[in-house]
């Protein structure tokens, strides 16, 4: 008798502690739950003293006008640079204790980072989050951002930079340099090699233009394919 109220006991113990397994949300659950949503919009981040922003401006009008974007400055930027650019954005100030900001920040699909300093490229690649805005793009890109940097730099300097470039690239951040016409028209004579297309890749090329003569590489119509880059062939002058 005794052993039968124990298996009851037993019973109801292990019914009621497997009720509220039940009712518990599942590990997916809770990720779906506590994760944000990913927008299609566009946290356009100015580092301070950002030079030359009516440049950005245009190529960023040109190239990133398929979801809403918002200009995210501070109070140098407010101050010096002109409010017919500023008024073509939704504009919100840099500051992370602003819920709004956060929000924002949390939900963009892209981060595009205006301008940053070399130093502050180098520091990334060595995961250094002292100041906000890395940490920011080291957050971002462990929760799967799309984080792009925008520069405008000639060749020279960009030789200079090209192992942090390409540090950073491995991280999974694009490196676009507007200075460069996305279209480029070779030189017959030019072999089209997987070293040519990584280094205009870096240059940030989207249309190669080539005469029907050019010979392009196995492994350079494989890069061409991995970055995305369109490959469009020039009629050539009638003689």
């Amino acid at each position: 008798m005794e052993i039968n109220n124990l298996d009851k006991l037993a019973k109801m113990v292990t019914d009621s502690i497997l009720e509220k397994i039940d009712q518990l949300p599942s590990a997916n659950q809770k990720t779906a739950s506590s994760s944000i949503k990913k927008s299609k919009s566009i946290l356009i981040i100015l580092p301070e003293n950002t030079i030359g922003f009516s440049q950005y401006h245009s190529y960023i009008r040109k190239n990133y006008s398929d979801g809403p974007s918002y200009l995210v400055f501070n109070d140098h930027f407010n101050k010096t640079h002109e409010k017919e650019i500023k008024d073509q954005y939704n504009t919100i100030n840099f500051d992370l204790k602003n819920p709004e900001f956060l929000s924002l920040l949390n939900s963009a699909g892209t981060l595009l980072i205006v301008s940053p300093k070399v130093s502050q490229m180098k520091a990334i690649t060595e995961t250094n989050d002292s100041e906000d805005i890395n940490h920011i793009i080291l957050n971002g890109l462990m929760t799967n951002q799309n984080i792009v940097f925008l520069i405008n730099s000639n060749a020279t300097v960009l030789a200079k930079i090209s192992s942090t470039i390409t540090l950073l690239e491995n991280m999974g951040i694009s490196i676009i340099n507007i200075q460069n016409n996305p279209d480029k028209v070779i030189d017959a004579n030019i072999l089209i090699t997987e070293r040519y297309v990584m280094d205009m890749k870096k240059q940030g090329l989207k249309t190669l233009l080539l005469n029907k003569r050019q010979v392009i590489t196995p492994l350079a119509k494989d890069k061409l394919s991995e970055y995305k880059i369109k490959v469009e062939f020039i009629e050539e002058a009638k003689q």
